[in-house]
Parts: structure tokens; sequence; C-alpha cells
């Protein structure tokens, strides 16, 4: 199934992005790891774009982001955020 990105505005792209933020903090993420968190699932879709939340989070393990398991609504959250990014050109630094 693919995924419809629609444009999203910037305030709404914001409040997204500060739930993630918050998610992912709250599963023992600091701050300032989060944006290589987020680049990581990003390069996995780049190579198996239709990669299910179980391999992504095969894959966060693999790589070495042990003990951080996405789940369903912190998944769906990080692929909002990368594709409106990517669609917009993305920097990635700055996405949470």
């Amino acid at each position: 199934m693919k995924l419809t990105v629609l444009p999203l505005n910037e305030p709404y792209l914001g409040s997204v992005r500060r739930v993630l933020r918050q998610r992912l903090e709250n599963k023992g993420l600091d701050s300032s790891t989060i944006p290589g968190y987020i680049r990581s699932p990003t390069n996995a879709l780049v190579k198996k774009p239709h990669m299910t939340l179980s391999q992504v989070n095969r894959q966060m393990d693999y790589v070495g982001w042990r003990g951080v398991e996405l789940d369903y609504h912190t998944w769906e959250l990080t692929r909002a955020t990368l594709e409106s990014e990517s669609a917009a050109g993305p920097e990635l630094d700055s996405a949470c």
C-alpha cells in the first residue's frame, strides 16, 4: 500500500515534529540523538520502501539502536515527517 503524501502546512508539520520528538524522548532517546535516529529508518526505507514496522525495528536494532522499539503511532509520525520533508527538500537534522 502506497502512502499518499499531502502537502502539509508548516504549523501542522511543526506539531507533528513536536509530538514525534516527545514520543521518542519518552522512549528514552536524548534530544541530541533524535535526528540521527530518524535518519536510520530513512536510509532503510530508501533501500526497501515497503518495509513493515517489524522489519524496521529489526533493522534499527541491527544498526545499533537497540532498546528503542518503534510502536505503530511513532512509526506513522516518523513516516509522515520523512515523507513531507522529502517532498519539500529534506533537512533531516532539523526534522525534530
